[in-house]
């Protein structure tokens, strides 16, 4: 059966692979974001990023040509505080293992305080100042009885420089030493499109998730219960998707030939791609 792109009405949108690779826009990235609310539609960025805060990213965006803000933009570290503060309502203390991202998001509203040698959870993310003493304190205070959370569990991140060794690195290392599995908050888990969700007043029926990568983004959506739609500017092929058990329900070359489905679709025409 034929699916219609003209049935949604709200988008979850991946980062890298879709909108950029590395600081250069990919193409149709700048006209995207525009065409999308133009057309009555709400939309939210989800990214596994954890070391830079919204306002961060919205401005790298920018750079690129790429225009939002911050209320669209998700990210794995707002998204932990999101799950925290439903968690935790009274909220707690908390040690964390991170960057810039997730001690902004857990630590600004006064909810969440640090501590070493009492907390209440440990939160690990992607930090390039990692060392032993961070993962033994980790490692205590999980044993002792914190509950150990992940902001994600990418083994990578792709940077200027290359690839360097992402938050699940550091997530598997507290993960062996504390013998304790984590939370995980970043896609392919579900929370963060739960939150997406929760934000615009979505249902899943309404919505559809934009990726590149399967083992993430299709594979996340098929976990949260909505559709997908894959783009062959990132990470997979055509050929990937004929082997992996997580199968888009539309795949395009690029966001140009999504856009231009999509407007045919709206026009009651029917050049929707379904795999």
């Amino acid at each position: 059966m034929t699916i219609s792109l003209a049935k949604y009405r709200y988008l979850i949108v991946d980062v890298d692979g879709v909108l950029r690779r590395s600081r250069q826009p990919l193409p149709g990235a700048g006209q995207f974001l525009p065409w999308i609310v133009q057309r009555g539609m709400d939309y939210r960025i989800v990214s596994n990023n954890s070391m830079s805060p919204p306002e961060r990213l919205r401005t790298t965006f920018a750079e690129m040509g790429i225009i939002t803000d911050e209320a669209h933009i998700i990210t794995s570290a707002t998204g932990t505080a999101w799950y925290l503060k439903r968690l935790a309502p009274q909220g707690g203390k908390v040690y964390i293992i991170g960057e810039e991202g997730i001690r902004k998001a857990l630590l600004d509203d006064g909810l969440f305080t640090l501590d070493d040698q009492q907390a209440d959870f440990v939160v690990v993310a992607i930090d390039r100042s990692f060392t032993y003493e961070k993962l033994a304190r980790a490692c205590t205070l999980i044993r002792n009885g914190a509950r150990f959370i992940a902001t994600n569990t990418d083994a990578t991140y792709p940077m200027e420089v290359g690839v360097i060794p992402g938050g699940g690195a550091l997530v598997a290392a507290v993960q062996v030493c504390a013998e304790t599995k984590p939370i995980v908050i970043g896609k392919p888990e579900r929370i963060l499109f739960d939150m997406a969700l929760d934000q615009m007043g979505a249902t899943r029926e309404e919505t559809v998730v934009l990726g590149d990568r399967l083992d993430t983004d299709i594979a996340g959506a098929l976990a949260a219960g909505m559709d997908s739609i894959m783009v062959l500017t990132g990470i997979n092929s055509n050929e990937d998707v004929l082997a992996s058990p997580y199968k888009p329900t539309f795949i395009f070359n690029d966001l140009p030939a999504l856009m231009k489905a999509w407007e045919i679709s709206m026009t009651g025409g029917h050049d929707d791609r379904r795999t």
